[in-house]
């Protein structure tokens, strides 16, 4: 949106558009908390460049205002955006300009870099909400131009959400009264084009026109823009397109009789644009048709180098040829205004949206099928640099297709444009006919990259289905092999279910000598592609001709149909799977990393699909993946209540099963803070929740431990947790939390009588001691409100809260032990050395200071060696 806007601002003349500032609506909407300011006009009008020049004068006013947040978006007539891209590309402008709205965008953001997936469109707008209602901005102002540019749908999604934050909202538009009760409370005004700023248009157009400027005097130039004034009709886009007809002129006398026949009305104006280009000669008129062609038809914008390779083509061939390239400069004259080029991003579009029919109008009485001329220009630009037999290696590919113009569109969409035709033009099918490599990427295939296909994989992959029919009819067969493979093993069946082309997939099977079960380079067969793919009938179609052996077939992740199926989520495929007769499944097929079917659609959330698994009565439920996990272990970790709910109905879970690290259910969903899990967990009786891992650890140590206090609690609450079990280490949950600094699990901690704060690790440390050696005063504090530490403690080496503190120099901690009277201050370790001692060795001088401060500590104490502080300093 960002280069929408900076394009616009490069278009406008020079001060222009500046009264939208003076008027009341738009200084009350300025100045309000909140609300709707819709500027509705005639095309032609200049309600996109306003818009811009509304964005730029509100950056202005936010300018060194941290608390003034400006997004916007624009709708594009030549690019459909979705609402959630609208709300996306808002969002990112905010992340960009304003870090502070990060903490709204963490949690989703990491989630879905996680679950590799992206947000959605609710998603997108509650995070907006949250934002607007915040408080972080004292002021937020949306800006959405071209509303009518949109999609009906798109209009009415939009406006349903953005209207529901507290913002101020401004939006341009043609009349849309149909939305108007959606928005009952907006404010609307009519954008007119001032003849003050169509004047400034004129004259800023006749300025660089120097042969124009320099023919006419300043007598003139006043009736040149008072005559184009009155037949623009209030239009920047006529008053543009009426001086484009003046620069032709040689004379005077000329300019006279254009300003007298200019016409009136957009129609008339498009008219009268292509009476003058077929005045320009056979030649400038195929030009300008073939330009035209591509700009009302393409599929995406095309940048100019694009747009003149794309039109530099034989008649007779479609061959492109450097000898008909055309300047971009002529061909901008040619076109008389028809077309221009975006500033930022270079590419050509129409001048206005209303062009777009009179001009479809205009080339259909002539060109009858213009996407024969598209499809047939993209092939001839493939065939050119030999894509249809591509023998280089894979990473040249990506760079061949950007390292020259007008080569990756084709190679995006010649089959687009080859569909739309009424058959298949020859120019396409000889360029199939001719494929032996050509190179083919998409994300439904098995195999990531690029693979490279024959002719009968091109059209399979490409749903081409009268062609290959064709094809496999009137051919002999020693002629074709239908099971030919592709470079990565794939046969025009395995493409064709992996893509989903059902009639596809039906002509083949139809096929005398089709192999059905014929796998690609890494297993995969056209089940499986199918399954993983969700295309439930191609799977019914090919479990008509299979049997149990090729239906329970593994990859070579050891992934059968079934697992593939589950995985998705695909419930319905997994249903044809299941319910063929003498078709025996194996429903407790693991692959190569111990996972079933019912262990993938834990794993991936699909809870449908695991109660349907579970129905199965010969389903194993507790079956382990290579960690030992089951899938009642899994779901736990994963937090999902709903998939533990559907485990424990099919009452075949192992409730405390174990994995090879000696996690449980219980366990992860301790360490992962899954409270409402836990809480499930402990309502059943058989579950034991002191049952330890391979480090001892028990659940309540692995929530103090992450400093989950509210799964703590809940698994307090439940009465049957051990609080002084120690691990290997002789660590409680106690320890556990002092460890972590985990102060509010500390204090719930110690409020129970029945927890021993004085246990012991294997280094005789207690968390009092522990907690002096880590300096955090907090925790110190909180373990001595409970009056039940034992402060002159001493570990296998004699070591006590004090010395450990001095050890570490915590000087605060320090001295809020020798605050307290009955803290012995000379206690010595088995070397003999005291807390003064240690920090004279270390040269802890703060410590020192504070040791010496308390008046307490004997000066002269010599260690095992005779040493004093004074000698350890």
């Amino acid at each position: 949106f960002r280069t929408i806007h900076l394009d616009n601002l490069g278009k406008r003349t020079p001060n222009t558009i500046m009264w939208i500032f003076e008027t009341a609506d738009f200084k009350i909407w300025v100045e309000s908390e909140s609300g709707i300011l819709w500027g509705t006009v005639m095309p032609g009008a200049g309600k996109t460049i306003l818009s811009s020049v509304v964005i730029d004068h509100l950056q202005g006013l936010a300018q060194g205002h941290s608390d003034i947040c400006v997004v916007f978006a624009f709708c594009r007539y030549t690019e459909a955006v979705p609402v959630r891209d609208i709300l996306a590309g808002i969002l990112r402008q905010m992340l960009e300009r304003y870090p502070v709205v990060w903490q709204f965008v963490k949690d989703v953001y990491e989630l879905h870099q996680r679950e590799g997936t992206e947000p959605t469109q609710h998603e997108l707008f509650e995070i907006l909400k949250q934002i607007s209602t915040s408080g972080v901005f004292k002021k937020c102002f949306y800006v959405l131009d071209g509303l009518d540019e949109a999609s009906s749908e798109t209009q009415f999604d939009i406006i349903t959400a953005i209207c529901q934050l507290p913002i101020n909202f401004f939006i341009t538009s043609r009349p849309l009264p149909l939305l108007k009760d959606v928005v009952f409370n907006a404010r609307f005004f009519v954008i007119v084009a001032h003849d003050t700023d169509i004047a400034l248009l004129i004259e800023e157009k006749l300025r660089r026109s120097p042969s124009l400027w320099k023919l006419v005097d300043g007598r003139q130039k006043t009736v040149i823009v008072e005559t184009i004034l009155q037949k623009s009709l209030g239009m920047f886009l006529l008053a543009s397109l009426q001086v484009d007809i003046l620069k032709t002129c040689p004379s005077i006398k000329s300019i006279q009789d254009a300003l007298n026949s200019l016409p009136d009305g957009v129609e008339a104006m498009y008219a009268a644009t292509m009476r003058r280009v077929e005045g320009l000669g056979r030649y400038s008129v195929d030009v300008v048709k073939r330009a035209l062609i591509w700009v009302l038809y393409a599929e995406d914008s095309l940048g100019i180098d694009d747009l003149r390779h794309a039109i530099a083509v034989r008649s007779d061939s479609f061959a492109f040829s450097p000898t008909l390239l055309v300047d971009k400069d002529n061909l901008l004259s040619m076109c008389c205004g028809l077309i221009t080029i975006e500033s930022e991003s270079r590419t050509v579009r129409l001048v206005h949206y209303t062009a777009r029919e009179p001009l479809q109008s205009y080339l259909f009485t002539t060109i009858f099928n213009p996407q024969e001329i598209l499809s047939s220009t993209c092939v001839a630009r493939l065939h050119q640099f030999n894509l249809n037999d591509y023998s280089k290696c894979n990473e040249i590919v990506e760079s061949l297709l950007l390292a020259h113009p007008f080569l990756k569109y084709p190679f995006d969409h010649w089959v687009t444009h080859a569909r739309l035709c009424t058959s298949l033009p020859s120019t396409v099918l000889q360029f199939i006919s001719h494929c032996q490599r050509f190179p083919f990427r998409n994300a439904n295939l098995p195999i990531w990259g690029w693979d490279y296909l024959q002719s009968i994989h091109v059209l399979a992959a490409y749903a081409l289905n009268d062609a290959l029919s064709a094809k496999l009819s009137n051919v002999d067969l020693h002629e074709i092999d239908v099971n030919s493979k592709t470079a990565n093993g794939a046969t025009a069946l395995g493409l064709a279910a992996a893509l989903g082309n059902l009639e596809t997939v039906k002509l083949l099977l139809g096929a005398r000598g089709i192999d059905a079960v014929c796998s690609d380079a890494e297993g995969w067969s056209p089940l499986m592609n199918a399954s993983n793919g969700g295309s439930t009938e191609i799977v019914g179609e090919l479990l008509g001709i299979l049997d149990s052996s090729h239906a329970n077939a593994a990859n070579h992740d050891g992934d059968t149909a079934l697992l593939l199926a589950a995985s998705n989520g695909y419930a319905d495929v997994m249903e044809v799977l299941l319910q063929v007769d003498n078709l025996d499944v194996n429903v407790n097929a693991a692959n190569n990393a111990g996972l079933t079917a019912l262990m993938w659609a834990v794993g991936m959330n699909h809870v449908p699909v695991a109660q349907r698994l579970l129905s199965i009565p010969d389903l194993d439920p507790n079956l382990t993946d290579l960690d030992g996990d089951t899938p009642f272990v899994n779901a736990s970790r994963l937090g999902n209540v709903a998939m533990v709910e559907a485990l424990l109905a099919c009452n075949r879970c192992i409730i405390n099963a174990q994995n090879n690290e000696g996690s449980t259910a219980l366990m992860y969903a301790a360490r992962r803070d899954h409270v409402p899990v836990a809480q499930r967990l402990l309502s059943i009786s058989e579950l034991d929740p002191d049952l330890t891992d391979i480090n001892g650890d028990t659940p309540l140590a692995e929530a103090s431990y992450f400093g989950s206090l509210a799964t703590v609690e809940v698994l307090l609450a439940c009465n049957r947790c051990n609080l002084n079990v120690q691990n290997h280490k002789g660590m409680t949950a106690l320890m556990r939390a002092v460890q972590e600094d985990h102060v509010p699990v500390v204090q719930r901690l110690l409020l129970l009588p029945e927890l021993d704060p004085e246990l012991a690790d294997s280094s005789g440390d207690s968390a009092f001691a522990e907690a002096s050696r880590r300096g955090n005063l907090a925790m110190v504090e909180a373990l001595l409100a409970s009056n039940r530490c034992n402060l002159n403690a001493q570990n296998n080496e004699g070591v006590t809260a004090l010395m450990w503190a001095a050890r570490e120099d915590n000087v605060q901690v320090v001295q809020r032990l020798l605050s307290i009277p009955e803290l012995d201050a000379n206690l010595t370790n088995k070397y003999g050395d005291t807390p003064l001692a240690e920090a004279s060795y270390l040269g802890n001088l703060e410590t020192v200071e504070a040791l010496l401060a308390c008046n307490r500590c004997n000066l002269n104490d010599q260690d095992n060696e005779g040493l004093t502080a004074l000698m350890c300093a």
